[in-house]
């Protein structure tokens, strides 16, 4: 194994939503997965778009924006987006914009699927990650 894909494979278990994933497990996001970098600024999901991946910000942070309005949410390095869509086929819900240069994962929809359907740790976590985001966002919405 070489230094590249040890060091890329380390990386994935750090991310909390990998890190009790098995080697093989942690093999299919590694052959699947790319990473990607933005600039600051630049789109990187825009909302009502067809969702086709998973991402996973590695560094820097991005924000949000519903309906051209932006979030006081920024995501960082763990964190995760992208996963409502690629789970149901619906379109984006929100447009994700690079807050800082950012090194993100991007999981094709049919490795994050197939992850799923074979891991309940993972499946579990995405459930629990689901209904607290939307429970924030209803508490969000009844301050405004």
């Amino acid at each position: 194994m070489s230094t590249a894909t040890r060091h890329k494979l380390q990386r994935l278990k750090d991310v909390p939503l990998f890190a009790n994933l098995s080697k093989p497990e942690l093999g299919l996001i590694h052959d699947n997965a790319h990473e990607v970098e933005f600039t600051p600024g630049k789109t990187i999901v825009r909302q009502g778009s067809k969702a086709s991946d998973l991402y996973v910000v590695l560094e820097g942070e991005v924000a949000i924006e519903v309906d051209g309005e932006r979030r006081p949410i920024e995501l960082g390095p763990g964190d995760y987006f992208g996963e409502m869509s690629v789970i149901d086929g619906g379109p984006r819900t929100a447009s994700v914009i690079a807050a800082s240069r950012v090194t993100l994962l991007r999981v094709p929809s049919s490795t994050f699927n197939k992850l799923v359907s074979h891991n309940s740790r993972v499946a579990r976590k995405i459930m629990v990650e689901l209904v607290t985001r939307l429970r924030t966002q209803e508490q969000d919405q009844a301050r405004w």
